[in-house]
Protein backbone atom coordinates (compact mmCIF):
# COMPACT_ATOMS: atom_id res chain seq x y z
CA UNK A 1 0.00 0.00 0.00
CA UNK A 2 1.69 3.54 -0.85
CA UNK A 3 0.26 4.99 1.72
CA UNK A 4 1.66 3.17 4.18
CA UNK A 5 5.25 3.00 2.50
CA UNK A 6 5.44 6.76 2.35
CA UNK A 7 4.74 6.86 6.00
CA UNK A 8 9.07 7.52 7.53
CA UNK A 9 8.93 5.55 10.83
CA UNK A 10 7.98 1.93 11.77
CA UNK A 11 6.28 3.03 14.68
CA UNK A 12 3.98 5.67 12.93
CA UNK A 13 3.41 3.21 9.68
CA UNK A 14 2.70 0.32 12.06
CA UNK A 15 0.00 3.38 13.74
CA UNK A 16 -1.93 3.91 10.60
CA UNK A 17 -1.95 0.14 9.57
CA UNK A 18 -3.84 -0.42 12.74
CA UNK A 19 -6.11 2.91 12.08
CA UNK A 20 -7.09 1.17 8.64
CA UNK A 21 -7.54 -2.17 10.23
CA UNK A 22 -9.93 -0.43 12.63
CA UNK A 23 -11.79 1.04 9.87
CA UNK A 24 -11.95 -1.75 7.37
CA UNK A 25 -13.79 -3.83 10.69
CA UNK A 26 -16.73 -1.14 11.48
CA UNK A 27 -17.64 -2.09 8.23
CA UNK A 28 -17.11 -5.41 8.53
CA UNK A 29 -19.45 -5.74 11.43
CA UNK A 30 -21.86 -3.80 9.61
CA UNK A 31 -22.50 -6.71 7.41
CA UNK A 32 -22.88 -8.96 10.52
CA UNK A 33 -25.93 -10.55 10.64
CA UNK A 34 -26.75 -9.74 14.47
CA UNK A 35 -26.23 -6.26 12.64
CA UNK A 36 -28.24 -6.38 9.76
CA UNK A 37 -31.13 -7.75 12.02
CA UNK A 38 -30.95 -5.35 14.56
CA UNK A 39 -31.27 -2.16 11.84
CA UNK A 40 -33.84 -4.42 10.00
CA UNK A 41 -36.19 -4.05 13.26
CA UNK A 42 -34.93 -0.28 13.54
CA UNK A 43 -32.57 -0.88 16.54
CA UNK A 44 -30.28 1.82 17.01
CA UNK A 45 -26.97 0.33 16.56
CA UNK A 46 -24.05 2.40 15.44
CA UNK A 47 -20.37 1.22 15.07
CA UNK A 48 -17.95 3.74 15.65
CA UNK A 49 -14.09 3.23 14.45
CA UNK A 50 -11.58 4.47 17.51
CA UNK A 51 -7.74 3.23 18.51
CA UNK A 52 -6.18 3.34 22.25
CA UNK A 53 -2.76 4.46 21.77
CA UNK A 54 -0.77 2.30 24.18
CA UNK A 55 2.10 5.22 24.20
CA UNK A 56 -0.04 7.69 25.18
CA UNK A 57 -3.26 6.32 26.77
CA UNK A 58 -5.88 8.14 24.64
CA UNK A 59 -8.23 7.02 22.61
CA UNK A 60 -8.43 8.39 19.08
CA UNK A 61 -11.63 8.55 16.87
CA UNK A 62 -11.11 7.94 13.58
CA UNK A 63 -14.16 9.02 12.34
CA UNK A 64 -15.63 6.42 10.68
CA UNK A 65 -19.21 5.50 12.01
CA UNK A 66 -22.03 3.49 10.35
CA UNK A 67 -25.61 3.95 11.82
CA UNK A 68 -27.46 1.79 8.78
CA UNK A 69 -27.12 0.26 5.44
CA UNK A 70 -27.50 3.12 3.81
CA UNK A 71 -23.91 3.87 4.64
CA UNK A 72 -22.93 -0.05 2.74
CA UNK A 73 -22.33 -0.68 -0.36
CA UNK A 74 -25.86 -1.83 -2.11
CA UNK A 75 -24.87 -5.48 -1.90
CA UNK A 76 -24.78 -5.77 1.69
CA UNK A 77 -28.39 -4.27 2.25
CA UNK A 78 -31.09 -6.54 3.82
Amino acid sequence: MDELEAIATKQERFDRFVELNITEQVYHLAKTSIVQKAWRTDKKVSIHGWVYGLSTGLIKDLNVTVNNNKELKEIYES
